[in-house]
């Protein structure tokens, strides 16, 4: 590579795409990191296709859109491509097929566990205990008065994610210390969030 060309690669953006099954909650939450950071301007959500509801076909699908939009990928440089969804009804076995077909990618899963709320709920309040996600709604607008699906919360909870991210890990390694896969049902609560977000803050200073 040429010194020019080097130069020019290093003054770019690390490119991140950010493929989400939710339509709102979670594409709202990481569109303020695009505006809130010039860094992060290139933070792409493309939407996703609504029939996309496990982690199989989102994959497949973000791989489909990959290609046909001729998008460069460079790992290297810190590029990511996540994807973001929540337990809901898929079995282990199509989690463990997930997990390995985006590892073949070089793509991240990013698994919430029963849903995306609960990363949430980590910024208010450390639990353990497992949870539906009717009940992690409740337990939420109890601790953020008026808190509805798919309200956008950022700038309400920013100053409480140092928390979140602790609780976040905390959940993880008591998971891990009872054998339990974090890429599994049976890891709930737990939330993965918490590492794109603690990238997308790294981008932002």
């Amino acid at each position: 590579m040429s010194r020019g060309k080097r130069k020019l690669k290093l003054k770019r953006n690390k490119t991140i795409y950010i493929f989400c099954e939710g339509t709102e909650t979670e594409p709202n939450y990481f569109q303020n990191y695009k505006k809130k950071s010039r860094k992060c301007s290139s933070i792409n959500i493309p939407k996703t296709n609504p029939k996309c509801t496990d982690p199989i076909n989102l994959i497949n699908y973000a791989e489909k859109y990959i290609k046909q939009e001729g998008i460069k990928i460079d790992y290297d440089f810190g590029d990511r491509v996540w994807f973001v969804f929540d337990v809901d009804n898929n079995s282990d076995e199509k989690l463990l097929r997930a997990k390995k077909l985006a590892e073949e990618k070089k793509y991240e899963i990013i698994l919430s566990n029963p849903s995306f709320e609960i990363w949430f709920l980590l910024h208010f309040s450390y639990t353990a205990k497992f949870m539906t996600n009717k009940e992690v709604m409740g337990e939420l607008e109890k601790l953020n008065s008026g808190y509805k699906k798919n309200k956008d919360i950022f700038d309400e909870i920013m100053s409480l994610q140092s928390e979140a991210i602790k609780n976040a890990k905390r959940l993880n390694e008591r998971h891990q210390k009872d054998g339990i896969t974090l890429l599994s049902t049976k890891s709930n609560p737990s939330t993965q969030v918490f590492r794109m977000v603690e990238y997308l803050n790294m981008l932002s200073e």
